[in-house]
């Protein structure tokens, strides 16, 4: 029945704006680890006032999450998810003129509302205008395209760089993707479809949130976030200063990483339904666990596959969340992303103190321990379905 689906005008425009929206935001998400270490040079920054950077981000984020359910309930989700793109664009223009440490943390927060909000909606608008019984793929693809503009961030900000911008000018040339995502975004609310949000409904409702699982994803998204955020953010660093490669030479091992991390999110829209979503995230973490050992004592080359392994795990925590929380998905998604959101402040925070106290090296242990206690979690405890 579902194969006899057809996506009206609307929604078409909708799934388009929200793969855009995810596709801008990861873009310059992922353009903050190659420009690290040019910030720690250029401002003379530590390591911990380094990690004020992400974290600045990550905890405005949280602020941003736990908004947005009352917000869509006033404006709907395809409406906050275009005021999230326009957030977004003051980020670069605000990096553009970086000359200070707190004006770089300003740039943060103002990213971090944007990535907030953006985070949570794109999966509301997806999960609203998907077909019926394939969400879980087009949950899959819109976070491919997340792996695809990982990918795509370092090789960019290095091909600027080569002309002779610097770190601060070279996220500015991202507004000129911007700029279509919101083309399309202006589309998507000027259409006569209109789809049929159940959050009104959801935010009168008596029933109380589960707290069991909030607690189990919340947690369980920040471990695993948490894994991908430091590899994604101080890759580029750790092999500049670990072991001695050139910008040059550690931007191409970020970008074997992003390379892996799209490959996987793309092979992962096309797993059959009969595979368990559960048992492939546990997989995952048992294989990133392996190659985050293999990238330490044996060869750092090796790290590049940590983005392959890890790259199933967010689509279908996504797909596990909405089958178990049903019609109430938008506000369980916006309370376990803030959650999770706390724990990447606080990987941001440690990673800074482990690197300045006890040496960089040393916070290459901090991903494992996260995968190590994600996967110990989703083996024992067992959420069950809330809808």
């Amino acid at each position: 029945m579902n194969d006899d689906y057809k996506l009206n005008l609307g929604q078409i425009y909708a799934l388009i704006f929200a793969f855009g929206a995810l596709m801008a935001m990861g873009w310059l998400d992922n353009a903050r680890g190659p420009i690290y270490p040019m910030i720690l040079r250029d401002l003379g920054l530590s390591h911990s006032q380094g990690s004020l950077f992400f974290a600045a981000a990550s905890f405005t984020a949280i602020l941003a999450n736990v908004m947005v359910p009352l917000q869509i309930s006033y404006w709907g989700s395809k409406r906050i998810l275009f005021m999230g793109v326009i957030v977004l664009s003051f980020f670069p223009l605000i990096i553009l003129f970086s000359t200070s440490y707190s004006i770089l943390l300003f740039a943060a927060v103002v990213f971090g509302w944007s990535m907030g909000t953006i985070g949570v909606t794109q999966n509301i608008v997806v999960e609203e205008n998907a077909p019926p019984g394939k969400k879980r793929s087009y949950l899959s693809l819109l976070h491919s395209f997340y792996g695809l503009s990982a990918l795509l961030a370092p090789v960019f900000i290095g091909s600027i760089l080569s002309f002779g911008f610097t770190w601060s000018e070279s996220l500015f040339f991202v507004i000129l993707f911007i700029v279509p995502v919101l083309f399309f975004g202006y589309l998507s609310l000027k259409s006569k479809f209109k789809m049929t949000s159940v959050l009104n409904s959801d935010l009168l409702e008596k029933k109380k949130l589960d707290i069991q699982l909030l607690l189990f994803w919340g947690v369980f998204l920040a471990l695993y976030v948490s894994c991908e955020l430091f590899f994604t953010t101080r890759l580029v660093v750790i092999f500049n200063q670990i072991f001695n490669k050139t910008f040059e030479q550690a931007n191409f091992q970020l970008i074997l990483f992003f390379t892996g991390l799209f490959l996987g999110r793309l092979l992962v829209s096309f797993l059959p339904p009969r595979f368990s979503s559960r048992r492939v995230i546990e997989l995952s973490l048992f294989l990133t666990s392996i190659f985050i050992l293999l990238g330490i004592y044996i060869s750092p080359d090796l790290i590049f596959m940590i983005g392959f392994t890890l790259a199933p795990i967010f689509p279908l925590c996504m797909d596990e969340i909405s089958n178990q929380t049903g019609v109430r998905f938008k506000q369980y998604s916006s309370v376990i992303i803030a959650i999770s959101s706390l724990g990447v402040v606080i990987m941001h925070i440690l990673t800074g103190l482990v690197a300045d106290n006890f040496g960089l090296i040393w916070s290459m242990s901090l991903p494992f321990i996260f995968v190590i206690a994600a996967l110990f979690g989703s083996l024992i405890l067992s959420p069950k379905s809330s809808n």
